[in-house]
């Protein structure tokens, strides 16, 4: 007769046990690399925005003013 003590996981066997643990590590590991990336993509996100709004102010299309209250903005 079978028995499932659900207190010590001894329905899963040693190997389903194992598999679990995997599954688990490599989910934590996919997590930490995808919050390093959305960090290093918003890095460089307000690095280009800035670039930007230097361009716009080297061709004219904003005051120094309006550039300087821009740039405190993003900042």
């Amino acid at each position: 007769m079978m028995t499932y003590d659900m207190g010590n996981w001894s329905f899963l066997g040693h190997g389903g046990f194992m598999i679990i643990w995997w599954v688990v590590i490599i989910a934590v590991i996919v997590g930490v690399v995808l919050f390093i990336k959305q960090i290093a993509s918003s890095k460089s996100d307000s690095e280009s925005h800035l670039e930007i709004l230097k361009k716009r102010y080297a061709k004219g299309d904003i005051s120094l003013s309006q550039f300087n209250k821009m740039k405190e903005e993003l900042s």
